[in-house]
């Protein structure tokens, strides 16, 4: 089934506490425990830990972990739209980390040994003082990171010949075809007519399927219709009507029921 929702119904006019209600409301088992020195948000995001340090409000830790919840059930019926990427999702050991803002961030990395690190490498993190929480400013950074953790330990790992991060898998193919050919990392230019021109030097052919990955579903879910000034440098394809047009192999991949991926 599709689910034709816009930005506006999902995280804005619904805000904060919609979202809550909705974690509130899952059927899921009891959420996973958070590293030593993280709190664990009170709302369920089905047994994936949504963590954050001292310094951040409780406001923003629920707000994380109700924007989990819903894009782990998008039609909000209870269940998990994916069971195989849950399962990937609790057996990596994957959780959202909430930090106040960048300097706490690397503060906290900063203070870690090596093997330390280890116990960080199946999370990502988001901060506080780039939140939208209100939803007054158009877009929530809350939203990206969280999807960036189901997409990297559930979906790649669920289902790797689909949803891999390497070079081969049907949607680094893709990224490439958008990319206007294969590229190990990010290039000086891209050719002309590639549609996804993500251009940090420092993201890895992973990293940056991780990203093409996110701008796929997000625009199929109309999040990037009003977006084009913003990230029209990166990507092109904002709109469902432009991703059926201009990608319809990539439409067709992210449409397969058997990957559970809602619109």
């Amino acid at each position: 089934m599709i689910f034709h929702q816009t930005l506006t119904l999902l995280f804005t006019a619904m805000g904060a506490a919609a979202l809550l209600a909705f974690a509130g409301a899952s059927t899921a088992t009891a959420q996973g425990a958070c590293p030593a020195g993280f709190r664990s948000a009170t709302s369920d995001s089905f047994g994936i830990p949504v963590c954050a340090t001292e310094q951040v409000s409780d406001r923003a830790l629920e707000h994380a972990a109700g924007v989990m919840n819903h894009l782990l059930d998008f039609d909000q019926n209870g269940t998990a739209d994916s069971p195989p990427v849950l399962a990937k999702l609790r057996d990596s050991g994957a959780f959202y980390a909430v930090f106040p803002n960048e300097r706490a961030v690397d503060r906290f990395f900063d203070r870690l040994d090596d093997s330390q690190h280890d116990s960080y490498e199946a999370s990502v993190v988001v901060m506080e003082d780039e939140m939208d929480i209100t939803g007054r400013e158009g877009w929530d950074p809350t939203i990206e990171e969280a999807l960036h953790v189901i997409t990297q330990f559930g979906y790649a790992e669920a289902f790797p010949e689909a949803f891999g991060e390497f070079r081969g898998s049907a949607i680094a193919d893709l990224m490439d075809a958008a990319r206007g050919g294969y590229h190990a990392r990010v290039p000086r230019r891209y050719p002309a007519g590639a549609v996804y021109t993500y251009d940090d030097r420092s993201c890895d052919y992973g990293c940056q399927v991780t990203e093409f990955t996110f701008w796929a579903i997000t625009s199929m879910r109309g999040l990037n219709r009003n977006r084009a000034d913003e990230i029209g440098e990166e990507w092109r394809l904002q709109t469902p009507e432009l991703m059926e047009s201009r990608a319809p192999g990539l439409v067709a991949l992210l449409s397969d029921p058997r990957f559970g991926i809602l619109f």
